[in-house]
């Protein structure tokens, strides 16, 4: 099955889907704890946080060592990894974009607990690669300086590669009127969704228009994600 996404955060997604759609506008934090020998370290105290909001999450590091944090929304998260006999090790500052999955891989130093070790700035998070996913970001700098036609924001996933516009329309029309009928990497028009905010918005009757139109300059961030299963 082929998952395609996108998703403008204002909070806009749109997710293309051959089978069954679910909502993918949730990110994760995901990763591995050993000790600086390499060897896995269980049973980690994991908690992700975002300072300007006070959310915190927590879990731990499985048998394996492994973690997983899901349901994030979009922001810039601290991530603190704490285990008994090693000095706690604290990544700041990891953004984390709407739908995205990131690693954060942690070596974790034998010390006193009291003892920290810090990591700070945007490169700390790397993408996660174990999924077939793949991802594609507009900004909202591009967002708001690009000159769409008809500023209609639906048109911002033609910046991605693979996308094919089948809306037929010349010029951006937003409403009822409007076309959404867009193909990625070869996949059908009609197995696309829009959501926002995780509600669906798609017209069923249609499934070539949306009933809903955020204005554009409400939009943060266009996040459009690819998987195949």
């Amino acid at each position: 099955m082929r998952v395609r996404s996108c998703s403008l955060r204002g909070l806009f997604v749109l997710l293309l889907a051959s089978q069954t759609v679910l909502a993918q506008s949730s990110g994760s934090v995901t990763g591995t704890v050993v000790d600086n020998t390499g060897a896995v370290v269980a049973g980690a105290q994991i908690s992700v946080t975002d300072p300007s909001t006070g959310f915190r999450r927590s879990t731990s590091s499985n048998s394996d060592g492994n973690y997983l944090v899901a349901g994030l929304g979009a922001g810039t998260y601290d991530v603190t990894i704490t285990a008994p006999g090693f000095e706690k090790f604290e990544a700041r500052k990891v953004i984390l974009r709407v739908g995205e999955k990131i690693r954060v891989d942690t070596k974790l130093v034998i010390g006193k607990v009291t003892s920290e070790v810090v990591v700070e700035g945007s490169a700390v998070g790397k993408v996660e690669t174990q999924s077939s996913e793949m991802a594609g970001t507009i900004t909202g700098d591009q967002i708001s300086q690009l000159e769409l036609n008809g500023r209609d924001f639906t048109t911002l996933i033609k910046l991605i590669p693979g996308v094919s516009d089948q809306t037929g329309q010349d010029d951006g029309t937003v409403g009822p009127s409007g076309s959404v009928s867009y193909a990625v990497n070869g996949g059908r028009t009609e197995f696309n969704n829009w959501e926002i905010d995780g509600g669906e918005v798609l017209d069923t009757g249609s499934n070539a228009n949306i009933n809903v139109y955020p204005n554009i300059d409400a939009l943060a961030e266009v996040r459009v994600l690819t998987s195949t299963y």
